[in-house]
């Protein structure tokens, strides 16, 4: 239940659900469910379309915007194993004819459950159920028939629910101080998300700047002026990514604050919650 400063419960009110805060007792009108924010993205193919239900359940990469019929959303299920479900509440699965993804299956539908591994240029695969690599046919067509992984295998993630994003890890969270961006703060700063081309992103604070990696020490820092450098989110569960630099090393947080650009061993200390 949510109770504001005059001590009124949110509430749901009339055939329309309108929310308001009004009664000073709790009922099962005043309850609500805290559910986990999952991530929801966009899969750019090879063609620079977007993979989208516009056209029904069968999934085709053809669609320039990013809209709701080409949004998303990555649920978790266990190391590299995740469902994707459509913006109608339904999975994609493969169809058994013709290896065509569809976005129709049940949450118990076994083939609805895809292994996604990220490749150094940020570009995502996914594997079907039934070990073939979804592929994006030059007409568009989404379908898991490729036996090995090429160009038309490779999609860009292109996340679309964090314009504000906050990052955490073991030692605190993620903030800013005298132009550098540090791991040890008690308290939170939320950072803008820029989406940049081939699904990279720029890290922006509230003042303007950028994150970048210093020449020097490869800790991550603050600039203002040039390109602002691209870094690449990579999910690891439904609140846990790994980001990396421009350099092709990993974010690396240490006790001390200092975060660094300059691994690509995979340890906990890259592994930022979000």
């Amino acid at each position: 239940a949510f109770r504001d400063s005059a001590g009124k419960y949110l509430t749901l009110i009339g055939s329309t659900a309108t929310m308001k805060s009004k009664n000073a007792t709790v009922g099962k009108d005043e309850l609500f469910v805290v559910e986990e924010s999952y991530p929801q993205v966009g899969f750019q193919a090879f063609n620079g379309k977007y993979a989208s239900v516009k056209q029904g359940v069968d999934l085709y990469a053809n669609q320039s915007e990013l809209e709701e019929k080409e949004t998303f959303q990555l649920e978790f299920v266990s190391e590299k194993k995740w469902r994707i479900r459509t913006y109608q509440g339904k999975l994609w699965t493969i169809a058994p004819s013709n290896g065509g993804i569809k976005g129709s299956a049940g949450d118990k539908d076994p083939n609805s459950v895809f292994e996604m591994d990220y490749l150094e240029d940020g570009t995502v695969t996914l594997k079907g159920s039934n070990d073939q690599f979804v592929t994006s046919k030059k007409l568009g067509l989404v379908s898991a028939t490729s036996e090995k992984v090429g160009t038309e295998e490779r999609f860009h993630l292109v996340l679309v629910n964090r314009p504000l994003i906050v990052f955490k890890c073991d030692f605190g969270f993620i903030g800013t101080r005298s132009g550098r961006v540090e791991c040890n703060f008690v308290n939170y700063e939320a950072f803008t998300l820029e989406s940049a081309p081939e699904g990279h992103y720029f890290v922006k604070v509230t003042n303007g700047d950028y994150w970048k990696v210093a020449e020097s020490n490869k800790a991550i820092e603050l600039g203002s002026g040039g390109e602002p450098q691209k870094f690449i989110l990579e999910f690891k569960s439904g609140h846990k990514l790994y980001i990396k630099a421009p350099n092709g090393c990993y974010l690396r947080g240490e006790q001390n604050g200092l975060i660094r650009a300059d691994t690509e061993d995979i340890t906990t200390a890259i592994v930022w919650q979000f």
